[in-house]
């Protein structure tokens, strides 16, 4: 096990961090996972598994995730307006933690983002970078080298991610890129445009500085 912050512990550097005027950062706790379900919800529940089932969380789902796992609380991010509303989060796993979908394997030194989603009124007033950076930080506490995540082709974040300085790593060979395809396809359908050249998703990476 990595050593550093314990699993069950709360990262020194991520208590309450005041970025704005208008929002702040802190790890997530029990009293906002309801608001933490309405950012997903809005951002992920037009997507459907397996084409015909909705990501939208209507019955406690997430609630009852960190009912569980408490130990995973501190390992989301989220940003909250004056009024105390979440406006957006990011979930990050670190070795040997592992993905709550169980579809991304970690790897020893790997912190894998594995959801980020930002309210759309509260798109453009730089919520999505500082809550990467809120993730990178916790990477950096874990003792982490490298910060991951995974994104489909023809989602605007990727730009926000290539500018934080996530780079993508080389596509797969054919037969993986085959099965990646189908895998997207099946399981959230074709989320971002009818006629996006791309399909299925890209792996990204960034080295944790300082590692």
């Amino acid at each position: 096990m990595e050593t550093g912050v314990g699993i069950g512990e709360a990262p020194t550097t991520h208590a309450m961090e005041r970025v704005s005027p208008d929002w702040s950062l802190q790890p997530l706790t029990m009293e906002l996972v309801a608001g933490m379900t309405a950012v997903y919800n809005e951002g992920f529940g037009s997507k459907r598994c397996c084409i015909c089932f909705p990501f939208t969380d209507t019955d406690g789902t997430r609630l009852r995730y960190y009912q569980r796992h408490p130990e995973r609380l501190p390992m989301c991010g989220i940003a909250v307006g004056a009024d105390g509303t979440p406006l957006g989060f990011v979930q990050v796993a670190v070795h040997p933690m592992q993905d709550q979908y169980g579809i991304h394997t970690l790897q020893p030194g790997e912190a894998y983002i594995e959801q980020v989603g930002v309210a759309a009124a509260a798109r453009g007033k730089g919520i999505g970078k500082a809550l990467l950076q809120w993730a990178e930080t916790l990477a950096t506490d874990r003792k982490s080298s490298v910060l991951t995540l995974t994104v489909l082709h023809g989602n605007p974040a990727l730009r926000l991610y290539e500018r934080f300085g996530f780079e993508a790593l080389p596509p797969p060979d054919p037969v993986e890129r085959c099965f990646d395809i189908c895998g997207t396809f099946w399981i959230v359908g074709r989320p971002y445009g009818l006629c996006d050249p791309h399909w299925g998703s890209v792996e990204m990476r960034k080295a944790v500085p300082g590692r």
